[in-house]
């Protein structure tokens, strides 16, 4: 190279195995074989289900004989739990837990399966009890 006249020094070039490949480097994923007739189960494109939609389950409660549905004006959005509605049951009414069945928790209410025989009294007692701040409201469930 000629610079102002003058020939400049090479600069030195650097050995092979250290120059830049113009490929891609290792590094980056290679795509996949185009070949669809002969997948493997490792490399088959996997069927990614769709998401549920929140909330969309089958109701858990009304499904055991012997066991009656109650609802109380609590839900999700009142940040109760399970747990509070067990202990509240528990505590209030004096009963064992066991009384006490599957819970539907739901956005704004809930539904709680008891004992069909223990029923009358669960609402009687907790109709304006505290729940986490808010008031209860107790009432049976009915059948669709």
């Amino acid at each position: 190279m000629i610079v102002n006249g003058e020939k400049a020094p090479e600069k030195p070039q650097p050995a092979p195995s250290m120059q830049r490949e113009k490929d891609y480097p290792a590094s980056t994923p290679q795509r996949a074989p185009e070949r669809v007739a002969d997948w493997d189960k490792e490399d088959a494109p996997r069927n990614i289900p769709q998401k549920k939609q929140k909330y969309e389950r089958p109701a858990r409660t009304g499904r055991e004989p012997g066991m009656v549905s109650l609802v109380l004006n609590v839900g999700r959005k009142h940040q109760v739990t399970p747990a509070d509605v067990v202990g509240k049951i528990a505590g209030v009414t004096r009963l064992p837990a066991n009384v006490v069945g599957a819970i539907d928790l739901h956005e704004d209410y809930l539904l709680v399966d008891v004992a069909a025989e223990d029923a009358d009294l669960i609402v009687g007692k907790l109709n304006g009890i505290r729940v986490k701040g808010n008031m209860l409201q107790v009432k049976r469930a009915e059948q669709a």
